[in-house]
């Protein structure tokens, strides 16, 4: 995925980051980006998201 967040999740290796709610554009999620949130795994859809993943702007991956 294309950041780190949350103490560098991708500098540890972290596939799937836990989710965090953005605070506003300088931290929301890229398109391509990847998190878990409630059990699932998610792929972020758009550039400057700061929606829920399961509310609006994420894709649900099947491997989750």
């Amino acid at each position: 995925f294309s950041r780190t967040r949350g103490g560098g999740a991708a500098e540890r290796g972290e596939a799937w980051p836990v989710w965090s709610q953005p605070t506003g554009a300088h931290d929301a999620y890229s398109a391509g980006d990847r998190v878990s949130h409630n059990g699932k795994h998610w792929t972020s859809d758009a550039d400057g998201n700061v929606w829920e993943p399961g509310v609006y702007g994420w894709t649900e991956n099947a491997d989750g």
